[in-house]
């Protein structure tokens, strides 16, 4: 699943408690589910809310706005997809045994 910008309502200025406008709306469009996002705004207390609030894994990817995206940033959402897929994969038996669950980070 993937979710566009233009997919998402937008909101005038950072809310006052510090978090991004789109932290809320993506953490209930996706439910519980893993998802990736990279974004040149995350922070801190974006991690903060989604590690409190969203019941799945999920990657944060900060990118520099200055560099945009690097190879990097597209190595680790390839690598978050295949232990996302594995920690599914368990969930539902079609594996032996379930891989170690994903820890919230901020990259």
């Amino acid at each position: 699943m993937s979710i566009s910008g233009s997919d998402i309502p937008r909101a005038p200025r950072r809310p006052p408690d510090g978090l991004h406008w789109k932290t809320q709306p993506l953490m209930a469009h996706v439910g519980g589910k893993a998802y990736a996002w990279l974004d040149d705004e995350i922070t801190s207390q974006d991690q903060a809310c989604i590690a409190a609030h969203h019941t799945g894994p999920a990657l944060l990817r900060r990118i520099d706005p200055q560099l945009g995206l690097l190879e990097g940033d597209f190595a680790a959402p390839r690598a978050f997809a295949a232990v996302a897929d594995a920690d599914a994969a368990a969930a539902t038996g079609d594996e032996e045994m379930p891989s170690r669950p994903m820890a919230w980070r901020i990259s």
